[in-house]
């Protein structure tokens, strides 16, 4: 469970929480998903018609990506990146299995994130790795720079709603090392390297084949960019006026 309290009150704010999303989504008119992996996730959860739930995708804010600070504490010139927080289904487990066994000394992994339980946990466990660096919180332009300078963003989760690192991964031309999931391929198409999420050794193998030959590479960080160009935040408020629009009529 993605939780630090007791059993007994976990599994009662569940129940709770699943009352008042099943009454809420019953009486919506219209539900927006930010997937269509979530939509089918909606459709077979709460057993929604399909007519009702709408998709609108999120984007990149490309002017944050031209404006890239490099934050004053980076430890590592080569390194790959992790951006989100590590709740158990972000997998970040499997993703420091995988980087332990390239071993090599000149190359970091970067954790960026809100330090909170999890993130404290993940510390303890890897304190004695000191190739491993946590960030916490970094601005909007550091992050542009880390994705920029990294030889990889790797999105290990076994389940998203959209995969939005990945997004501002491929708008900020990084190679992006993505779990095999539906929402990721629905973001990245054929623009990332995939992997089965529970295989720690095949991962860690597609993070060797990007750190030892980067260039091979180019054509998919290329086609990456022109894809996140597709996402825009001006085309998901237009949609979402029109779902307001019908709702109300």
């Amino acid at each position: 469970k993605a939780s630090t309290l007791p059993g007994p009150i976990y599994w009662s704010k569940i129940a709770a929480y699943k009352y008042v999303i099943s009454k809420a989504s019953q009486k919506a008119k219209k539900i927006i998903a930010v997937s269509n992996s979530t939509r089918g996730e909606i459709i077979d959860h709460l057993k929604m018609d399909p007519k009702k739930i709408e998709v609108t995708h999120e984007a990149v804010d490309d002017k944050t990506i031209e404006k890239a600070t490099k934050p004053k504490n980076i430890k590592f010139e080569k390194y790959f990146l992790f951006v989100g927080n590590v709740y158990p289904h972000k997998n970040a487990d499997t993703l420091v299995k995988a980087f332990e066994s390239i071993n090599q000394s000149d190359i970091g992994l970067i954790f960026v994130g809100k330090e909170d339980y999890f993130y404290k946990r993940l510390k303890q466990e890897v304190v004695s790795n000191k190739n491993i660096q946590f960030l916490n919180y970094v601005s909007d332009s550091e992050l542009a720079w880390l994705y920029q300078n990294a030889t990889a963003t790797v999105c290990p989760a076994l389940m998203e709603g959209f995969g939005l690192p990945a997004l501002e991964a491929m708008a900020s031309r990084c190679v992006v090392i993505a779990s095999d999931i539906p929402a990721l391929h629905e973001v990245c198409k054929d623009n990332a390297i995939y992997f089965n999420p529970k295989n720690s050794r095949e991962l860690s193998e597609k993070m060797k084949e990007v750190l030892n030959n980067k260039e091979k590479f180019k054509s998919l960080i290329d086609n990456g960019y022109k894809r996140s160009q597709e996402f825009s935040w001006r085309k998901m408020s237009e949609q979402t006026l029109k779902i307001y629009e019908s709702a109300i009529k």
